[in-house]
């Protein structure tokens, strides 16, 4: 049976390279997909107008429809047919990415944030989302070592701050799980496939 699985967590955290490592120890069917450049040339060009110079002072709320514009095309595209296919979906980032970064981080009022992002235009629930939590001075200095990012990962250490306080708000909530991943790789990847397999 096929299932949706989320990884989610601040910029730096480790979760794309723990996603990546996850895959090889999966027996059922998987198809990876990612946000807001997802794996489909519109979401592509949705991410490239994104992180155009012309919009490095963007509001909130245009951040907001290209990530919305975005995900509607990955839903479309990548995640609804690869699950009535049977396929196990493990997307790097989904919703609660939307609810850190443009509620917490960028301070949209989240009642109205909410509505919008868990419409059912923009919103498949996950079996499963695994937050990749690191302290944010560990998780800047691995953004530092990957190079020029994107325009998030330039963001202040006060900016990441609140992605992180809102990404621990989830902890006990069902369907949400924390990993430390500041952990060796190889700890936070086995106790990642351990929660999936629990899930599949």
């Amino acid at each position: 049976m096929s299932k949706f699985i989320v990884f989610e967590g601040v910029d730096g955290s480790g979760k794309s390279t723990v996603l990546s490592s996850v895959v090889s120890e999966l027996i059922d069917p998987v198809k990876v997909t990612r946000e807001p450049y997802g794996i489909v040339q519109s979401c592509s060009v949705i991410y490239d107008t994104l992180h155009h110079p012309a919009l490095d002072d963007s509001s909130g709320r245009t951040e907001l429809a290209l990530v919305l514009a975005s995900r509607a095309e990955n839903i479309t595209k990548v995640i609804e047919p690869s699950l009535e296919a049977g396929e196990t979906v493990l997307c790097d980032r989904f919703a609660e990415s939307t609810m850190a970064y443009q509620g917490f981080g960028r301070g949209l009022p989240m009642e109205e944030l909410e509505r919008v992002v868990y419409s059912e235009f923009f919103y498949i629930k996950p079996d499963l989302t695994v937050i990749f939590d690191v302290p944010i001075e560990v998780a800047m200095k691995r953004s530092e070592n990957r190079g020029q990012g994107d325009k998030f990962d330039r963001e202040s250490e006060e900016f990441f701050n609140r992605v992180r306080e809102y990404y621990l708000t989830l902890s006990n909530k069902d369907g949400y799980v924390v990993i430390d991943s500041s952990r060796p790789l190889e700890s936070v990847v086995e106790a990642t496939v351990r929660r999936i397999k629990a899930v599949l």
